[in-house]
């Protein structure tokens, strides 16, 4: 998270009326830095999901064995980004070569990469992507004349 607030900073993003581009960031960025983006979102949502599980369902981390935790494990078996970087680099790569995938955010980039790494089609989850950033935008937009 440092790294990442360090580079918005160090690159000058500004707020903006256009959508945020995601892309021009993330191609600025080195090869460890989008390294360390991936892992960080792997931890998060790893730590934030088992927290979760843990805090909501009573199931503590001893009880690997209970059914209720190795449905939660398959559940976050679809969660997780659990290609090589390498792989999933390669592919959020190309995503953010069609500019009309640049306001995407990297977290949803991401899962749409290994969607794709999975064999999955993705176009209409592209199409839902690029509708969600115009939303989230133009929510922001919103919430700046209040």
């Amino acid at each position: 998270m440092i790294v990442i607030a360090t580079v918005l900073i160090l690159n000058g993003v500004a707020i903006g009326s256009d959508p945020y581009n995601y892309a021009e960031l993330w191609n600025s960025w080195s090869v460890v830095t989008k390294n360390a983006y991936l892992d960080g979102l792997t931890d998060g949502i790893i730590y934030g999901s088992t927290e979760s599980h843990i805090k909501y369902t009573g199931t503590n981390k001893a009880d690997i064995k209970s059914k209720d935790f190795q449905k939660f494990q398959k559940a976050l078996q679809e969660t997780v980004l659990y290609f090589e970087n390498d792989s999933l680099i390669k592919v959020i790569d190309e995503l953010y070569k069609d500019s009309s995938n640049s306001f995407i955010s990297w977290r949803d980039v991401a899962v749409l990469a290994r969607d794709k790494l999975k064999g999955k089609s993705i176009e209409q989850s592209l199409i839902k992507a690029r509708q969600m950033a115009i939303q989230l935008h133009e929510i922001n937009e919103k919430q700046k004349t209040k």
